[in-house]
């Protein structure tokens, strides 16, 4: 059975447990958050409009060795704060999940 979700939405960086929880990556859809993993493929767009491609690619998570509250987790090859970056401007996005996990809260 193929489990793969492809959907388009915003990248958000989301803290469980009302921001005292370890930031964690998601693409937001609706009112639908799902966790962004290594394995799943990536397009960030700079606008809904122009479809301009600002980051594209294989997802492929981390560790950072940071302590908490910093996210533990970031995209190889880049650092913290460029991958942040993405996340902070809500970029639109196209996504396949692998294995599609909603965040419940």
């Amino acid at each position: 059975m193929n489990k793969k979700l492809s959907l388009e939405g915003t990248l958000r960086e989301f803290s469980e447990m009302g921001g005292r929880g370890t930031p964690v990556w998601a693409v937001a859809q609706n009112d639908d958050l799902y966790y962004l993993k290594s394995g799943d493929l990536l397009t960030v767009f700079s606008d809904a409009a122009s479809k301009k491609i600002v980051w594209q690619g294989g997802v492929d998570l981390v560790d950072t060795h940071l302590p908490y509250p910093e996210p533990n987790l970031v995209q190889a090859g880049m650092s913290l704060d460029a991958w942040r970056k993405l996340f902070s401007h809500q970029y639109p996005v196209k996504v396949t999940l692998k294995n599609p996990e909603k965040l419940v809260f």
